[in-house]
């Protein structure tokens, strides 16, 4: 299909982006007791305003991104209360360790000893992926909800950090309980295009007179992100880092985690 951005000037294009994201922010995103402008829109609005390719944009998770991350994805469930726990081994840069807990209470080389008497606090970061295949991006695209739409067009694939405080008690047969006494997530990503690829969106020029429309007769467009690109290289746009304020785990289900045993 044509790339119909791909004629204009920088400012031209950096004009129909921002129009965009005026566009998806009339499609308010339903969540707890509120509604929420879709992360598209705000992101890609900060995209246009920064000119800091290092910065960090801070932002508050919807709740319906703290339901998708602990909830819907099961990733969250088994790539981080297992490896708190030392059921699953840990990925530490390059490497997979056995980590959480029990080298922590056997004082293992490495870790600190942990006596069980105070609490214990540790941190860990595991990817979440909403759209993690070729079927699933096209199921999102043509018949996902509004939420599931926005978390892939915004974060797609993003870093959960976690941090936990844990309680132990040792037991008569020699196991340990741990409870989570405090779980805190926050969602990490990077804002940026991959420049070879695109996406289909509504077109907000839409039924537009101006004299500035793009394609005012289609409803939808297919926007390559080389046009992305452009608009960086005439300093109209920068990526940024992307980090959300914490929030924290109040489910019973995850913080009720079971019994160890340091042998």
């Amino acid at each position: 299909m044509s790339d119909y951005l791909a004629p204009l000037p920088p400012a031209r294009v950096a004009a129909w982006y921002g129009r965009l994201a005026d566009r998806i922010a009339t499609e308010r995103i339903p969540g707890v007791g509120t509604t929420y402008v879709p992360l598209a829109a705000v992101f890609l609005r900060e995209w246009l305003r920064n000119r800091n390719p290092t910065s960090t944009f801070r932002f508050d998770a919807p709740s319906y991104l703290q339901w998708r991350t602990m909830v819907a994805t099961p990733c969250w469930k088994w790539t981080s209360a297992p490896f708190f726990l030392t059921e699953q081994r840990a990925r530490i840069g390059s490497r997979t360790i056995w980590a959480g807990v029990v080298p922590r209470i056997r004082g293992d080389s490495g870790f600190t000893r942990w006596d069980l008497s105070a609490p214990l606090q540790m941190q860990y970061e595991s990817l979440v992926e909403v759209g993690s295949s070729l079927f699933e991006i096209g199921r999102i695209q043509s018949a996902g909800t509004p939420a599931e739409r926005d978390l892939l067009t915004s974060l797609r694939g993003f870093q959960l950090r976690s941090r936990v405080t844990v309680e132990g008690q040792r037991q008569a047969d020699g196991s340990i309980s741990i409870r989570f006494a405090m779980w805190t997530c926050s969602a990490l990503d990077r804002y940026d295009w991959d420049y070879s690829e695109h996406f289909t969106v509504p077109n907000p020029d839409y039924g537009s007179r101006a004299a500035d429309a793009v394609r005012p007769a289609d409803q939808s467009l297919r926007v390559y992100h080389s046009n992305a690109r452009r608009l960086e290289q005439a300093n109209l746009a920068a990526p940024f880092n992307v980090e959300s304020n914490e929030w924290r785990v109040t489910d019973s289900r995850w913080l009720n985690a079971g019994t160890v045993r340091a042998t």
